[in-house]
Order: structure tokens, then C-alpha cells, then sequence
């Protein structure tokens, strides 16, 4: 971890005991942590004086406090509940002994909180822009957005200025660009802009071939004065430079093509699928054959998923309740005949599980593959071996190279390359089918 800033900011550690003054900053890890390192000084003689309970009671009794500061930059903020994760006392003076102690105290803010940093002005009735950082933009170029149906235009600009945020962090790693979101009525409230801002990072991730994170953003008001700044833990990731997944295309043009209609989705579609996201990019990314295929197969149970709970495709016409009446009766017919003695108990047990089976299975992998390529129109055809003519063989046979790959670990196939390359080419059609985008 690099050093501190020069300058260091202001806070208090309170308790029910009392309170602690103490130097703080703020370090937003490479995982997206948020992590406060406090500095506390005090004479350490007498030990009944001002701190001596207090300092007993953080460092021994207590896990969860409330801290309150302000920033060199003027900007203050309260956390209801920082958990103390260690600390640590040492004397000033390293020669020899030294009346005087200092103790170094690390908060770590739970996942789910956020921080705010608030500018000691008063609030603004209306809020004209928010600046959402963004990490590891290599390839996407500067682009707008104007998305006057909502009353807002979207800005990717990729060349960060000095920062009033960097200036009292450790920010690791530093935003590489800034999604800032201009509010045309002033009514995009914090929620709403957020949700933007992560769509556009999901959006962004596929297209450069790795994770684009969010950590932090800019509240600012109608002058484009900082009012606030809103800092949340998120996971962040590695830049790949040279590598991403739309090829030539221009990322600015494929965001604008697609953002309104997958924005339009619902908040759970969206985080599914930018989950899937990553899997397809660790699928094409990945130098060792089996992790391709398993990331590939896993976004292909996640992209066909939502086939779940249908049921048998053929017994989808029986209505519910003769579903129930041929189930009654096929279960009477085996009572009937364990009581004639003509099966045994565990025939029975057998004969009425499999008819809950017929009625309630959920339809099988390749089912759902075969009803997803169908309802998305995607070519398939060029990428089928010689010996395959039909949409049914096509999904056996890739619901055997899952066995195969997955469950058996068999990757010696000698024409496995080339298999590897089509079955990549039918990740790239489906994860571009279900964003309506052509990447011809």
C-alpha cells in the first residue's frame, strides 16, 4: 500500500465511554473495500485522564463505533457504525521511552454501507450532475449519450483531471474515466443515477473484456459545485489490455446501440446477466482449455435459465387438473396392485416418483438450449460437425461435450481447438442475440 497523503483529515471515534480525536484516511482497496485508518495522540500519562477509559474501552471491549469528520477539503461525514477490525499502540519516540503514545486504529465499513462525504454548504435544492468513477477504461473512447426520453444525457469522458476525492484517498485503482450523468429537469435522483451508472459499467466490462467497476461518485449541484461524495464497496478487477469482445466494432457506438432497451430490463435480467457477462469473458480469456468450456458452459445455463419451471414442453397443454386426475388415478392402479401383491413396497415407491417426474421435472439442458437458439434466431449451422443435421442432434451433441468436458475432465480430443473456436463463436451469437446487437 503506498503512503499517505500529506494531508492528513479530521475525525472522532465515539463511544458510549466518551470520544477520541484522531487523523484519519480513507483507503478504497483494490477489492473495493472501504477502509479507515485513524490516528489517535494523547499523553499516555495519567492514565485516569481524559482518554484512559476511553482507550480501554475501544480497544477491549468494543467492536462497532460511530465516526464523524472532516476532510482537509471541507468535506465532513458521519458512519454509524465502523467496525474496528484492529488496532495497534506504539510510542512517538522510537529512541527510548517516551510519555507520549499514539495508537493506530483500522475501521472497515460493512458490506451494503456507503460512505458519504457531504460539503459543509447547504444542500442543494436541485441537483444538476453526478460523476461516476469508473476503473480500468483502456479502449473505450469519449462518447455521449443523449437520452432526452429521460431527461438526462450520459458523458463517458475517459481523461481524469485532479480529483478532490483522489486527493485525500488511496485509490487502487485509480479511476481511468468518469460516466458523468447530466440531470435536464434536475429531478435524476442518487438511486436512479446509480442504477444508470452500473448498467453502463455491466455494458462497459463486456465490451473491454474485463470488469469496469464503480466505486465512488460525485454529487453536484445546478453551479456544477461538489455538494457530496457518495463511496461504497464494489468489486473491482484487472485491466486486459488489447483484449475485447465486440473486435473492431467502436464501443461508444455499441453502448449507445444498446443501453435503453437493456436499461429497460428489470433490475434482477440486468445483474444476471452482467454476472454472465464475466463468465463469457473468463470463457474467452482464459488460457487452459477446461476453465474456457466450464465459463462457457455456465453462460449458457445462465443465459437459457429462465426456461426453468415449464415443465415437460409436450405435457404443456394438459391442464392442471387432469394433470391431477391422471396422477390419481395412475396412483391408484399401484396401490391397487401392491395390495394384490403384484409389486412390492419399493416398486411402488419407485412407480409414483416417476410419475412425479413425468408431470413436475424441470426440462433438461438440452431442452432449454434448444428452445433459447430457436427463440433467438441464432446460426448454428456452420458451427455443427459434419455428421449432425438437426437442431436435436446439434444440442446433444453439446450437452455431451459438457459431460465430457465438466464432468470428465476429457479435453484429448485432437480436433479440440478447432471445437473450442466454435463453441466460443456460439457464446459470442448468444450473448449478442440477447442484446439485440449484430456483431456481423
Amino acid at each position: 500500500m503506498e503512503d499517505k497523503v500529506k494531508e492528513s483529515s479530521f475525525c472522532k471515534i465515539i463511544s458510549d465511554k466518551g470520544e477520541l480525536e484522531a487523523d484519519f484516511v480513507l483507503f478504497q482497496l483494490h477489492n473495493g473495500n472501504i477502509i479507515i485508518e485513524a490516528t489517535t495522540n494523547w499523553e499516555i500519562y495519567p492514565l485516569i485522564g481524559k482518554y484512559g477509559p476511553i482507550f480501554q474501552t475501544l480497544s477491549a471491549t468494543e467492536k462497532s463505533y460511530r465516526l464523524e469528520g472532516q476532510t482537509t477539503d471541507g468535506l465532513s461525514f458521519e458512519i454509524d457504525q465502523a467496525n474496528a477490525i484492529s488496532w495497534n499502540k506504539f510510542s512517538v519516540n522510537q529512541q527510548g521511552p517516551d510519555p507520549r503514545c499514539c495508537s493506530k486504529w483500522i475501521f472497515g465499513i460493512e458490506a451494503g454501507e456507503h460512505l458519504y462525504l457531504r460539503c459543509p454548504q447547504e444542500k442543494p435544492n436541485e441537483v444538476g450532475r453526478f460523476d461516476f468513477a469508473l476503473t480500468n477504461i483502456v479502449e473505450t473512447p469519449n462518447f455521449t449519450l443523449d437520452w432526452s426520453q429521460k431527461n438526462c444525457t450520459l458523458s463517458l469522458c475517459t481523461s481524469s483531471s485532479d480529483d478532490q476525492y483522489e486527493m485525500m484517498t488511496q485509490q487502487i485503482p485509480m479511476a481511468t474515466g468518469f460516466l458523468v450523468i447530466k440531470s435536464l429537469d434536475n429531478s435524476l435522483c442518487f438511486e436512479k443515477a446509480k442504477r444508470i451508472a452500473q448498467d453502463i459499467s455491466y455494458l462497459l466490462s463486456l465490451a473491454e473484456g474485463h470488469l469496469v467497476s464503480n466505486p465512488y461518485a460525485k454529487v453536484l449541484d445546478e453551479q456544477e459545485k461538489i455538494y457530496g461524495i457518495h463511496v461504497w464497496e464494489c468489486r473491482m478487477g484487472q485491466p486486459n489490455p488489447g483484449f475485447n469482445t465486440i473486435g473492431r466494432k467502436d464501443i461508444g457506438s455499441f453502448i449507445s446501440s444498446v443501453f435503453p432497451s437493456f436499461h429497460a430490463k428489470s433490475p434482477d435480467e440486468k445483474d444476471h446477466l452482467g454476472i454472465t457477462f464475466e463468465y463469457y469473458i473468463n470463457a474467452k480469456e482464459s488460457q487452459i482449455l477446461e476453465y474456457n468450456f466450464s465459463n462457457g458452459f455456465t453462460v449458457l445455463e445462465r443465459l437459457t435459465s429462465s426456461y426453468r419451471g415449464v415443465g415437460k414442453p409436450e405435457l404443456a397443454t394438459i391442464t392442471k387438473e387432469t394433470r391431477k386426475k391422471i396422477r390419481r388415478d395412475l396412483s391408484k392402479i399401484i396401490d391397487d396392485s401392491k395390495e394384490q401383491n403384484l409389486i412390492d413396497m419399493e416398486a411402488s415407491k419407485t412407480l409414483n416418483k416417476r410419475i412425479d417426474n413425468i408431470f413436475d421435472r424441470q426440462p433438461t439442458f438440452r431442452e432449454m438450449l434448444e428452445k433459447f437458439l430457436t427463440e433467438y434466431d441464432i446460426e448454428y449451422d456452420d458451427l455443427m460437425p459434419d455428421n449432425i443435421e438437426s437442431l436435436q442432434d446439434y444440442s446433444r451433441y453439446i450437452n455431451g461435450l459438457r459431460n465430457d468436458i465438466v464432468h470428465s475432465g476429457k479435453t484429448d480430443d485432437t480436433d479440440i481447438i478447432e471445437t473450442l473456436e466454435n463453441f466460443i463463436t456460439l457464446l459470442d451469437r448468444s450473448i449478442f442475440a440477447v442484446l439485440d446487437y449484430d456483431l456481423e
